[in-house]
């Protein structure tokens, strides 16, 4: 028993320095890590201002990759533009915002130098004259949202939703990971809606008022579901398959008043639903 114990006590005494050691390099390694992880994600913030007087009619384009645009309208022919860049050092730097402008068009670029590297988050805020065309609005990941516009709207998505509150004009939009959103429509909307979006689902809302328009919808995933009548003329059987088919593929007229000029909305969710909702 003696011996055993002896025996206990001088292991301890020979691995106790070493555990010590292992411990102290342990937690000096961690701290250390920690240290370069805590510099090297150490994030950069700025604010790029652009301000440029134009034509009313300027072709607008704007190609982003990585964070949020917001664009609405004034009775300025001046368009403004607030970037914010925010990322950690190595992507910021890599980030570059970048303007071009002749007499009919304007054009804002976000680009990366090296392309093995990722862009940092570049937000823009722009206000155009509300004659303005938005002739491409491209975002690969981040969200698109238009204002109050009255002319021709063309904007994509690869990942993140497109959002559009009371504007006219014709308006393609088209996602291929999100939403699109179309906020109170125009009740007497004249011109062409394409919307389209390969994984997700289109939300419209009209108001009661709105006058008729063709619709050719398709969602062979989801559903359609509409809070105003549509009409078919379409000819079929009346039982459980039919009422599917209709709720997945409609070619008719939306709407409660008869118009010479109708609007005309093509809309196709290939793996969400398409909702058609009524607001005051």
């Amino acid at each position: 028993m003696k011996k055993l114990v002896f025996t206990w006590l001088l292991t301890l005494l020979v691995i106790t320095p070493y555990y010590n050691y292992i411990k102290a390099f342990s937690v000096n390694e961690i701290v250390s890590k920690a240290w370069n992880t805590v510099t090297l994600k150490k994030e950069k913030k700025a604010t790029i201002k652009f301000r440029k007087k134009v034509v009313p009619q300027t072709k607008v384009t704007l190609n982003n990759i990585n964070g949020p645009i917001t664009i609405d309208t004034w009775d300025n022919n001046e368009i403004i533009i607030e970037v914010e860049k925010c990322g950690i050092e190595k992507r910021f730097e890599n980030t570059i915002v970048t303007e071009k402008a002749t007499d009919s068009s304007y054009i804002l670029t976000t680009k990366i130098e090296d392309p093995n590297e990722k862009s940092c988050t570049v937000s823009y805020t722009v206000l155009i004259p509300k004659n303005a065309i938005l002739f491409s609005i491209n975002n690969d990941n981040g969200s698109v949202t238009i204002n109050n516009t009255s002319t021709a709207i063309a904007a994509t998505t690869k990942v993140g939703t497109i959002k559009t509150v009371r504007c006219t004009g014709n308006i393609k939009l088209h996602s291929d990971y999100g939403d699109i959103i179309i906020e109170h429509m125009s009740s007497t909307q004249k011109d062409s809606l394409v919307l389209s979006s390969s994984h997700g689902s289109l939300y419209i809302s009209v108001p009661k008022t709105f006058n008729s328009a063709h619709i050719n919808a398709s969602a062979p995933r989801g559903k359609i579901n509409s809070s105003i009548p549509i009409t078919t003329t379409i000819t079929t059987e009346f039982n459980k398959k039919a009422i599917s088919r209709l709720s997945k593929n409609i070619d008719g007229t939306i709407g409660r008043q008869e118009s010479k000029e109708k609007a005309h909305l093509k809309l196709q969710a290939e793996r969400g639903n398409i909702i058609i909702s009524t607001v005051a």
